[in-house]
């Protein structure tokens, strides 16, 4: 499952420039504690949704009506060890330290109205090697597709080749 994080541009460029996404404090911008505050909601389900979603009622309130979720950070939940869902009426986890991108396997992120143009950042040198396993197997993807084919196809010339040689030989020892 992937958990995310929806900020505005400003915080986002912050985030990517410091590589750490820091925990909110406990009050107002932290009703469950402090800690990095994540959602399930994908950006498919839109900025107001998301925003009602973490938000829960205070979306209504002046104060929070221009916050933004312009962009978002998205990261597997089994990087994020000891996240927690803290709400059971509204989508909301809570992982209780900042996160350290650099201390991660890797994440994804994104503009929110254009999700299908994220991008992923790895920084595979800090992840353990069953965390790399695992990403090398979720990478192979249609790149590793076509290089399989790609294989398979050489492979087959290749034979064919041979056949060929073979065969030629075979003619001229009969002549």
């Amino acid at each position: 499952m992937f958990l995310y994080h929806y900020t505005n541009e400003e915080h986002f460029e912050g985030i990517l420039r410091t590589k750490m996404l820091r925990q909110s404090s406990e009050g107002p911008n932290g009703r469950h504690g402090s800690g990095v505050y994540l959602t399930s909601l994908t950006p498919e389900n839109g900025k107001i949704k998301i925003k009602r979603n973490n938000l829960d009622g205070a979306h209504k309130n002046k104060k929070y009506a221009d916050k933004n979720y312009e962009c978002y950070l998205k990261f597997r939940q089994e990087d994020l060890p000891d996240v927690q869902k803290v709400e059971t009426k509204c989508d909301i986890w809570l992982y209780s330290e900042n996160i350290y991108l650099n201390q991660i396997p890797g994440f994804f992120y994104g503009y929110t109205d254009n999700s299908e143009e994220e991008e992923y950042q790895s920084y595979r040198s800090s992840a353990t090697s069953q965390q790399q396993k695992q990403l090398q197997s979720d990478g192979i993807g249609l790149s590793g597709v076509v290089a399989g084919s790609a294989a398979v196809i050489a492979i087959g010339a290749a034979a064919f080749g041979l056949f060929s040689a073979f065969r030629q030989a075979r003619q001229n020892n009969q002549q």
